[in-house]
């Protein structure tokens, strides 16, 4: 396995982005059109922090699946993005190697790692990624 490889050619770098300032349904609606399970949270171009589908759930205020979606995104806009991510996070650097992403996706408590080039947002690599990649080795 080439564990030692830089994980640039694994990350995705055409992302989806929202700003703190930004409706939570906007990131519930984003998430939905694209198909997408994690939003990282921008400034401009500086990752301050990172939503994901289960963050959603948690400021849904109930069963995110037995609400019409009107009454679930009034829900959801009640709380602000900036109340509902995480921003302790652990990123990658584009200089990174695959085996050091999977060691940071092996603890089992994350799903997806910004990864930065300084302070600015580079990429986005997700467990799926990392699983792709393994399936083409084998």
């Amino acid at each position: 396995m080439k564990q030692r490889e830089s994980i640039r050619h694994l990350m995705r770098t055409e992302l989806h982005t929202v700003h703190p300032a930004q409706k939570l349904s906007e990131v519930y609606d984003l998430m939905n059109e694209k198909q997408v399970h994690h939003v990282p949270v921008v400034e401009g171009e500086r990752l301050v922090g990172m939503l994901s589908a289960t963050d959603l759930m948690r400021f849904s205020y109930g069963n995110i699946y037995a609400q019409d979606e009107h009454t679930l995104k009034q829900g959801l806009d009640f709380s602000s993005i900036r109340e509902a991510m995480s921003e302790d996070l652990v990123t990658l650097s584009v200089e990174d190697t695959i085996k050091h992403a999977v060691e940071a996706l092996s603890r089992g408590d994350i799903h997806a790692l910004p990864v930065v080039d300084g302070e600015k947002l580079a990429g986005l690599l997700t467990s799926t990624d990392v699983i792709r990649f393994l399936h083409e080795q084998y």
